[in-house]
């Protein structure tokens, strides 16, 4: 009997809860105060650079779990609005933050649901860089256990229960 339970407690470790990824995703990325405005989908690729690059004038790269606006020229902007959409983690994005590393466009707003992020330069940075960047952090909740996994953890648990009542019934 000890067995059947070894086997499960492994079983359920091996189906344990993971981090959700964008790789492989579809995503859409837009400007919607840009002149004129842009939207763009793509699908995120690891680690190969950015994915898009609206109107040549910055980059656009979307990671595991960070979204990153790279300024390729120098200039003057004002109210940048950016929104990153169809972002499937499958359970929900539960918050997004500014990466402390970012060179630019801290002083701006972050919201999110479940499945965007938006960022407006509402704080008065108003001059770019080349090379200057905005770095979000996007958390989301762990991915749960299959169910399955409980099912395969109760059925083990009737054929442990059965096996134990079959052996008593062959000793009385």
């Amino acid at each position: 009997m000890k067995t059947i339970w070894t086997a499960a407690a492994i079983g359920l470790l091996a189906c344990g809860a993971q981090a959700a990824t964008l790789i492989g995703d579809e995503v859409t990325f837009e400007c919607t105060n840009c002149g004129p405005p842009s939207s763009d989908t793509f699908i995120v690729t690891d680690g190969l650079g950015p994915e898009i690059s609206p109107f040549s004038q910055w980059n656009v790269d979307v990671e595991e779990d960070t979204l990153l606006a790279e300024w390729t020229f120098d200039a003057t902007i004002i109210d940048v609005v950016w929104i990153w959409s169809d972002l499937d983690f499958g359970t929900g994005i539960t918050g997004a933050s500014f990466d402390p590393s970012s060179t630019w466009g801290t002083l701006g707003s972050l919201s999110f649901t479940s499945d965007s992020v938006t960022y407006i330069n509402d704080g008065g940075e108003n001059t770019v860089s080349v090379g200057d960047y905005l770095l979000i952090n996007i958390e989301t909740s762990q991915v749960p256990l299959p169910a399955s996994s409980l099912l395969l953890l109760g059925g083990l648990g009737a054929a442990a229960f059965f096996r134990r009542a079959a052996g008593r019934s062959t000793r009385g």
